[in-house]
């Protein structure tokens, strides 16, 4: 099983059209914005939407809406992420000479780290099938606060977290926060949803 990631601008109407009929698992829909990195502008409200999918799923494609397709790979804290109110998602390449130390970095010390600390109730990672950038690591937390605590600064600031922040190329983080509204209901974002 994999994942399927798919997000765009303020609108659920393309999402509606990829994952309309579709049999999936664990389909949730997120509301959240680009912090920090490249492909959409930093701070423009995104609808998430995401859910477990065989791997071998054909990539679906509509315009407007960005797709990724990920298989599971290393380390995963899946305790139920049922309850969480914040998703992190990372997502980074690395350049293929960097790649073993990368996910021996992610799997031995950045992601156990993170997931240890109270609020993070699930940390999954996953390699690219179809779509860019190769890696998307996922956080379910409690609450967004967590991301600006001491304990996360403590948890993932270490120098070799410092040395692989220097090789990662396109790296983007989004936050959002779970929607009330299922999938099949369409909704625009507006700000006071988000955040």
């Amino acid at each position: 099983m994999g994942i399927l990631l798919s997000w765009t601008v303020a609108t659920d109407s393309g999402l509606l059209r990829i994952f309309g009929g579709r049999p999936m698992q664990n389909r949730q829909r997120w509301l959240g914005r680009v912090t920090a990195g490249s492909g959409v502008s930093t701070g423009e409200p995104l609808v998430l939407l995401s859910c477990d999918v065989p791997i071998d799923a054909a990539m679906p494609s509509v315009a407007g809406v960005e797709c990724w397709l990920g298989e599971a790979v290393g380390y995963a804290y899946a305790a139920s992420s049922d309850f969480a109110e914040r998703l992190l998602i990372n997502q980074m390449s690395i350049p293929p000479r960097h790649d073993a130390e990368f996910n021996e970095w992610y799997d031995t010390e950045h992601m156990p780290r993170l997931a240890a600390l109270d609020g993070v109730l699930s940390a999954r990672r996953f390699r690219a099938v179809a779509g860019t950038p190769m890696y998307t690591a996922l956080y379910y937390l409690r609450h967004c606060e967590l991301l600006q605590s001491n304990e996360w600064r403590a948890a993932a600031t270490t120098p070799w977290t410092t040395r692989i922040m220097r090789l990662r190329c396109a790296p983007r983080r989004m936050v959002f926060q779970r929607s009330p509204a299922s999938v099949s209901e369409p909704n625009a974002v507006n700000d006071a949803e988000l955040m």
